[in-house]
C-alpha cells in the first residue's frame, strides 16, 4: 500500500502531467527546433550558390517561403507542445522537406541522403529501434520516389537500396548502443547491491551500493 500510495504521488494520480526533462522527446524537439532555424537562415543564404542558376528562386521561395516559417512554428509550438506527437510531426515534416529539395534539385540528391541519415540516426536514438526503421523506410521509399519522378545520374536503384541497407544496420547498431547504456546507468545508479559474477564464483563487477553499503571499496 504505502508503494502504492509513493507511486501515485510521483506520477501524479494518473494525470497527464509532465517532468521536464525525463522524456528523450521533449529534449530533442527543443535541440532540433534551434537548429532547424539556424538551418532555415543558412539555407536563405546559400541562394547565390545553388548549382542550377533558373531554381535558384524555387530555392528561395522554399526555404523563405516554407522551410523558415516551418521552422519558427516549430520553435514556438516546441516549449508548449511537447512530447511523443509533436516529436512525429516534426520529423515527417522534416522528411517531406528533404523530399521536396530532392525532387526540386536533383543535383543535390545525394546531400538528401546524408540529410536522411542524421534524421533516422536522431531519431532512432531518442524513439528506439522502431522510430529508427520508420524513418529508414520513409528515407529509402521517398529517395526512390524522387529518384522515379524525377531522373537524375547520381543515384540508382543499388545505390538506393545498399543506402537502405546501411540505414538499418546503423539504427541496430544506435538501438544496441542505447540499451548498453541505459544498463550501465541503472547498474551504476541503483541503490540496491547489483553485480557480475563469473561462472568460478568470483565477482567480475560491482556497483557502488556494495561501496556505500558494506564500507568495501570495489578494488
Amino acid at each position: 500500500m504505502a508503494r502504492t500510495s509513493a507511486f501515485r504521488r510521483l506520477s501524479g494520480d494518473g494525470s497527464r502531467r509532465r517532468y521536464p526533462g525525463v522524456d528523450g522527446w521533449e529534449r530533442i524537439t527543443t535541440v532540433t527546433c534551434r537548429i532547424r532555424l539556424v538551418l532555415g537562415v543558412v539555407a536563405v543564404g546559400l541562394t547565390p550558390i545553388v548549382p542550377v542558376s533558373h531554381r535558384r528562386v524555387t530555392w528561395l521561395a522554399l526555404m523563405a517561403g516554407l522551410y523558415l516559417p516551418y521552422a519558427l512554428v516549430a520553435r514556438v509550438l516546441g516549449p508548449r507542445w511537447q512530447g511523443r506527437p509533436l516529436g512525429f510531426v516534426i520529423a515527417g515534416a522534416d522528411i517531406s522537406m528533404v523530399f521536396l529539395i530532392q525532387l526540386l534539385f536533383p543535383t543535390v540528391r545525394v546531400v538528401g541522403l546524408f540529410i536522411y541519415l542524421t534524421i533516422t540516426l536522431l531519431y532512432a536514438a531518442v524513439g528506439g529501434l522502431p522510430a529508427g526503421l520508420v524513418a529508414t523506410g520513409f528515407a529509402v521509399g521517398l529517395s526512390a520516389l524522387a529518384e522515379a519522378l524525377e531522373p537524375s545520374q547520381f543515384l540508382d536503384a543499388f545505390t538506393i537500396a545498399m543506402y537502405g541497407v546501411v540505414l538499418v544496420a546503423l539504427t541496430v547498431i544506435l538501438d544496441a548502443a542505447r540499451r548498453e547504456q541505459r544498463h550501465a546507468r541503472f547498474f551504476e545508479l541503483s541503490s540496491d547491491m547489483l553485480c557480475v559474477v563469473g561462472r568460478d564464483g568470483f565477482f567480475r563487477e560491482v556497483n557502488p551500493a556494495w561501496e556505500a553499503t558494506l564500507g568495501w571499496t570495489r578494488t
